[in-house]
């Protein structure tokens, strides 16, 4: 088959399978081109076709099979355009094209042809061609036109497709940002109500609570010797409603400032006594669960720059959320050490639980984020305790693997000027001291 069309020969081409160079008139430009042709003669016309006069400098690679075609795409494959023959010795028609399309999908496609079949030239272009031309009707003007409109398309379709995915990438960042706004927004919003009401709530429960510790002292200072077993009990009533006032006092600083402001002032409190207490009122609780508790408390440790009512505060929280995740487990094991630091004290409480998976760690000190059932959890404790211990400069974090368990930490600074303290011999929760295997982690 010849192309009908005046085509002006080099001295120096030839029907070869090599690179053949075309020069043309547009200095600077040059196209690389895969031709897929079975026939040497027309291989060599169709290249010989591309008029000097207005062409860029094209490069062309003839293949006589679709085969060998394949082979040079795996080893080249930046083609800028290929031209297709859909008719070769071991490929036919549009298989021709679905075939070298899927080793070389955003290389565009030109189909030449000797089938001047409507048909067929509209499932090429539905198959992706770029374009189809007819051997014997096409002139080199054309063929160099339709060569470059169909680089131009790509190119374009190439860079309309960059232009989408930057703009999905930016879309999606300002989706996030937008919802990461309206999380903020509705997190203050929930705040802004939590804060009027504990608020509100604090100041009722102030001055009746008030009142219930000066009648208390009062009644203690009336007692005589003989009332030694009234006056004790009302001590520790004593203590239990400054626990509350001290309570009381945090959330109106919550509420009217989002967080928990520090009092200075020189506040030491000592860690070993802190976790002994918190036990001690969470007993009820790990006693209706079946609970096995062991404590390691560590033989010397500084005093902490934190009131010790507020750090059991924190301690019986994470206590009680430890006990509640223990519900249903096989194992119910809760572990409470204390560590000491060069500046600072450390305590970990353990537990056989559920566990927590990543997402769930990392908002478990969120404020209003809660995993348990509606009613039985508000998802304000953490978030308080957080609020507490980092006003103190501390740092409380959570270590979890969901089927092995949770370990929260709760780390202190060490008081000025303070020394390690010794745990006393007649520990009042011995029955709780654990073996040397039993202990918490590997912290």
């Amino acid at each position: 088959m010849a192309v009908s069309a005046p085509f002006h020969r080099r001295e120096d081409s030839g029907p070869t399978g090599g690179m053949m160079r075309i020069s043309t008139g547009h200095r600077g430009e040059e196209f690389s081109v895969l031709l897929v042709e079975d026939n040497p003669g027309d291989a060599f016309l169709l290249q010989e076709a591309v008029d000097n006069g207005r062409s860029p400098l094209f490069r062309f690679k003839h293949t006589a099979t679709l085969t060998e075609a394949i082979e040079v795409l795996d080893a080249t494959p930046n083609f800028d355009v290929m031209l297709v023959d859909l008719s070769l010795p071991d490929s036919f028609g549009i298989d021709t094209l679905q075939q070298i399309r899927a080793y070389a999908p955003t290389t565009p496609v030109v189909v030449l042809t000797g089938r001047d079949d409507d048909r067929l030239a509209l499932d090429a272009l539905q198959a992706g061609a770029e374009d189809y031309l007819t051997k014997g009707v096409v002139d080199g003007g054309t063929l160099t036109r339709v060569i470059r409109h169909a680089i131009e398309r790509s190119q374009a379709t190439r860079r309309i497709h960059e232009l989408n995915t930057e703009l999905r990438s930016t879309l999606d960042d300002r989706l996030g940002e937008l919802s990461a706004t309206q999380e903020q927004n509705i997190r203050h919003e929930r705040l802004t109500a939590l804060g009027t009401l504990a608020g509100g709530v604090a100041h009722e429960l102030n001055n009746p609570l008030m009142g219930v510790i000066n009648h208390i002292q009062y009644a203690i200072k009336k007692l005589g010797p003989e009332a030694q077993a009234i006056e004790s009990s009302l001590s520790e009533a004593l203590k239990y409603s400054r626990r509350c006032a001290e309570i009381v006092h945090d959330l109106l600083s919550f509420s009217r400032r989002g967080t928990i402001v520090h009092m200075p002032g020189g506040v030491v409190g000592d860690m070993n006594t802190a976790v002994r207490e918190a036990l001690r009122d969470a007993r009820a609780a790990t006693d209706a669960a079946d609970i096995e508790v062991h404590l390691e408390l560590a033989e010397a440790i500084a005093a902490v720059a934190i009131d010790e009512s507020r750090l059991r505060q924190v301690i019986l929280n994470v206590i009680c959320n430890a006990c509640q995740a223990m519900d249903g487990c096989e194992e119910r094991r809760l572990v409470c050490r204390t560590v000491p630091g060069d500046r600072d004290a450390t305590v970990y409480i353990g537990d056989t639980g559920p566990g927590m998976d990543e997402e769930t760690s990392r908002k478990v000190f969120d404020m209003f984020y809660t995993t348990k059932a509606q009613g039985e959890g508000t998802g304000i404790g953490l978030a308080l305790c957080h609020s507490l211990i980092d006003s103190v400069g501390g740092r409380i974090w959570v270590e979890s693997v969901p089927g092995r368990g949770t370990v929260f930490a709760v780390t202190v600074p060490a008081a000025a000027g303070t020394t390690a303290t010794h745990t006393s011999e007649d520990n009042p929760t011995a029955e709780y001291s654990p073996t040397a295997e039993e202990s918490l982690t590997e912290h």
